[in-house]
């Protein structure tokens, strides 16, 4: 549908995300944002939806001044906070959510939606994206499209496989500034690649 199309698109205007990547923590200055703009009526859905999708970056003010709105709530405002580590979040903000846990899909069928979604992939080549990706078939889907392989990672995988200590170093060296999302990134790839060699 027409909702469905702009959401994927990313430009949904009642779906909001509430994120500054280049900051570490999610400010409160953002959810103060959020919160004020939950007032107004979504424009073209029933509902607006607000996506935290670094909630436990949030400090203790941002957190309350979030908790200010999930107290009384419009009818029509979803907040869905996403995150890795839930016992950063407060008590109070904790008590008033719906806490749905994701897991790692069984390989059984993660392998029948991989191949449907793969055909012309090897069984090897969709089960080493399993296994690198934990069992979560976005990461998997990712890996095989190709699009997860950073050219830090090929840089590191060369460096590391001749044991090459100063190509190492110029590498790390170059990726000082980057910021803290980008190098999480690199870094689980990393991960990975050296879990599963």
């Amino acid at each position: 549908c027409r909702h469905c199309e702009k959401a994927q698109r990313d430009i949904h205007p009642d779906i909001i995300t509430v994120d500054n990547p280049e900051k570490k923590t999610v400010s409160v200055d953002l959810i103060r944002q959020a919160r004020s703009d939950a007032f107004i009526r979504p424009n073209e859905g029933n509902k607006k939806v607000y996506i935290i999708p670094r909630a436990q970056d949030m400090n203790e003010n941002a957190q309350n001044a979030l908790l200010k709105v999930m107290e009384e709530p419009p009818p029509y405002g979803v907040f869905l906070l996403l995150t890795d580590n839930a016992a950063k979040l407060l008590p109070t903000v904790r008590s008033r959510c719906a806490e749905l846990r994701l897991e790692p899909v069984p390989m059984d069928q993660a392998m029948v939606w991989l191949s449907e979604k793969h055909p012309h992939r090897s069984p090897e080549d969709l089960h080493a994206a399993f296994l690198r990706s934990g069992g979560y078939l976005g990461q998997a889907d990712t890996l095989l499209r190709g699009e997860m392989t950073l050219p830090q990672t090929t840089e590191f995988a060369a460096a590391y496989a001749a044991e090459n200590r100063l190509a190492l170093t110029t590498l790390l060296c170059a990726m000082e500034k980057l910021s803290r999302d980008q190098l999480t990134q690199i870094l689980r790839q990393w991960l990975h690649l050296i879990t599963e060699a």
